[in-house]
């Protein structure tokens, strides 16, 4: 039984090169010197041999026992020296039908990360090679899907062979990155028709950003295998991001930019220059430390002379990574916003010293007897502070303000009924005021995703001081009620409420602007608040988008009306999309459109002194040059490893090998049997 078990281990065990087999002949040379060495004699004279009989009787049967064993020593060392050579192993099962499956897939990473330089050229090209190596190992019947990052609809068909090495060839670095859930997500999409096991490869340099294994969910219908690549490059610094420290932009005025650079290197680095230009032109030169593994908010002060849009370019130099020493900007200079409030009886302070000590804004109070409704077209902001009525004519004209894309701001009444006030929210769809109530609350929660708060705020922690009230109105919400809170109290009310109704923006306090309710008007969060608001329904455009991350591009110019052609150009790009009107604002596609960074100019097409301008960046997930270690990934995983070259993973793959081999374990025995010949020959 036991002769039977070696017997079918040892026949398990295959050879990579089976052709050394050839070199066991060697094992002839020891036998030959054991047959004609051993066996000479040599002639000792003595003067009389009767002592010697009796030691010679003794040591014949050891120097026997000596030269056979240093014979088996020395056959053993050869026959394992040319199994190493051969490179035996035990066939994987999981490898060995991937010879005969019909259909695999091949993730090939042309992230940014991929572009890096290596040993034998570009990490892509390494991945290429790698991926032709898998495919010829393939029969010709057997269909193939080639991923990229691009997620191209035409890599969701399975194509031949022949096809298959010619979209690898023409496979070249893409500005889009995925993670590795993403990944087989696609590829299980293209066997999603097919109840049969497959082989799915990817093939990448497996940053840590790429590999979100938290969030992968192998089908047991597929076969995994990781093919790394691997990269010499261990540090990078990038520039992560900037933003203005505010919304309002003035000429002739001091303006401060943050930009955050990050250090993904193990050493820190003390003179990182960062360069800015506004069209063309630098404004600043700055010198920067970042500790290694952190990152720097560093401040960069300048001024703009003339009004308009801007375009900037921030900049760093840094090698070998270069796709994220860039960061381009565009924005433009703020024009006066108009703002009407129509106060019931006094104006109120708190407003007017928000407004009043900013050139960008121009505040206008007026009493609710002596309004002029053919000005309202040139406010950006309309406030009713506590009204007691409202008249039918004020309602229709602020309905048709809101209609055209202005922005209301409601200020409750301190002492009256709100029935006016409800009459015309009911009618552009909003909540409405309750009674109110007199109560101790805290606001617990502010909505940063929200456009009119998304740069007041850096980040929210669980401890952040929001405004409490002493007194406010409760609200309540119909069926055909639009809106979200933007800041709310700790008992679920709103405290403060935007609505949208065509192409405007309404904003609603639950209280008003009166210590004896509240402590808004005194509280941080209240000036920017109020400045965002007071820009009306077309606010600041973005800094800059990202590719991978933005899908539109919020248009904030005088864009009203019916949807409309733009025309987009920049980069050598010259293309036409859709303006379209979502919420009352205006935006256009920009996701999978365009593909390389930089400023571009939008305009309606066929119609001059239209444009605008956007930036746009490279997503910085490849910024981060740390990588996974694939043992680790493979053990707690349970997935296959190929890193090994081209060759050797096409015939890995072709002949079921499966990645712990047996030539170490070889070249072990062939020293331990020289060992036991040196034992022998200097012991015995």
């Amino acid at each position: 039984m036991c002769d039977i078990k070696k017997y079918v281990y040892f026949a398990a065990v295959q050879f990579i090169y089976p052709t050394f087999l050839f070199a066991l002949s060697a094992i002839s040379i020891p036998i030959i010197i054991h047959l004609f060495n051993f066996r000479r004699y040599k002639k000792i004279i003595f003067s009389d041999i009767r002592f010697l009989l009796e030691v010679q009787e003794e040591t014949k049967s050891k120097q026997k026992l000596k030269e056979w064993l240093i014979l088996i020593c020395r056959i053993l060392t050869i026959s394992f020296l040319v199994f190493a050579f051969a490179q035996p192993f035990i066939p994987n099962t999981t490898l060995k039908n991937a010879a005969t499956d019909k259909n695999v897939s091949i993730y090939i990473d042309n992230s940014f990360s991929m572009g890096n330089e290596s040993e034998s050229g570009t990490l892509l090209e390494s991945a290429k090679n790698k991926a032709r190596g898998i495919i010829n190992a393939y029969e010709n019947d057997v269909k193939f899907q080639i991923l990229t990052n691009d997620f191209e609809g035409k890599q969701q068909h399975l194509i031949s062979k022949n096809d298959a090495l010619k979209s690898t060839d023409e496979t070249q670095i893409s500005s889009l990155s995925k993670n590795i859930s993403s990944v087989l997500n696609r590829q299980k999409q293209a066997f999603e028709n097919n109840n049969s096991k497959h082989q799915c490869y990817i093939i990448s340099d497996f940053q840590k950003n790429f590999t979100d294994i938290n969030q992968l969910n192998v089908d047991s219908n597929i076969l995994l295998n990781f093919v790394p690549i691997n990269a010499s490059v261990s540090h990078n610094i990038s520039i992560d991001s900037a933003w203005l420290e505010s919304p309002v932009v003035r000429i002739n005025q001091p303006l401060k930019m943050k930009v955050r650079i990050r250090n993904f290197g193990k050493n820190d680095e003390d003179n990182i220059a960062v360069t800015l230009k506004i069209n063309n032109i630098q404004k600043a030169l700055i010198d920067v430390k970042c500790g290694a593994q952190q990152f720097t908010d560093a401040e960069i002060n300048f001024t703009l002379n003339n009004a308009g849009w801007h375009q900037g370019e921030l900049s760093i130099i840094d090698h070998p990574v270069t796709f994220d020493d860039k960061l381009f900007i565009a924005f433009a200079t703020t024009s006066v916003n108009n703002i009407l409030c129509i106060n019931h009886g006094n104006v109120n302070n708190f407003i007017n010293k928000v407004y009043e000590g900013d050139d960008a804004y121009k505040l206008i109070n007026t009493n609710e007897n002596q309004i002029d409704y053919s000005t309202f077209n040139l406010y950006k902001l309309i406030i009713i502070n506590e009204p007691v009525t409202i008249s039918s004519g004020l309602s229709s004209s602020l309905i048709k303000y809101i209609s055209d894309g202005g922005s209301l701001l409601i200020i409750p009444p301190q002492q009256s009924s709100t029935k006016d006030i409800n009459t015309l929210l009911a009618s552009i769809n909003s909540i409405t005021y309750e009674l109110p109530i007199k109560q101790n609350l805290k606001a617990d929660k502010i909505n940063i995703a929200e456009e009119i708060l998304s740069d007041v705020f850096n980040k929210v922690t669980h401890n952040i001081d929001l405004p409490m009230v002493n007194q406010y109105y409760e609200t309540s919400k119909s069926s055909v009620s639009k809106g979200i809170a933007l800041i709310q109290l700790n008992n679920g009310l709103p405290f403060i409420y935007q609505s949208n109704y065509k192409k405007g923006n309404v904003f609603l306090f639950t209280t008003p602007l009166n210590t004896d309710w509240s402590n808004l008007p005194q509280h941080a969060v209240f000036v920017p608040l109020m400045l965002k608001i007071g820009m009306g329904n077309n606010p600041p455009a973005h800094l800059y988008y990202t590719m991978g991350k933005d899908k539109n591009v919020k248009a904030n110019t005088e864009w009203k009306g019916a949807e409309k052609i733009l025309h987009i150009t920049g980069n050598g790009n010259d293309m036409l999309t859709d303006l379209k009107s979502k919420e009352g604002n205006n935006e256009f596609l920009i996701e999978n459109v365009i593909q390389k960074s930089g400023i571009y100019k939008a305009e309606i097409k066929d119609q001059t002194n239209t444009g605008m301008y956007f930036a746009l960046n490279y997503n910085r997930t490849e910024s981060d040059v740390s990588v996974n270690d694939m043992s680790k990934l493979a053990n707690d995983n349970h997935v296959e490893v190929l890193n090994n070259d081209a060759t050797v993973i096409g015939h890995k793959i072709s002949q079921g090998i499966s990645e712990t081999r047996l030539w170490r374990v070889c070249l072990i025995m062939a020293l331990l049997f020289v060992s036991f010949e040196i034992l022998l020959l200097k012991l015995l």
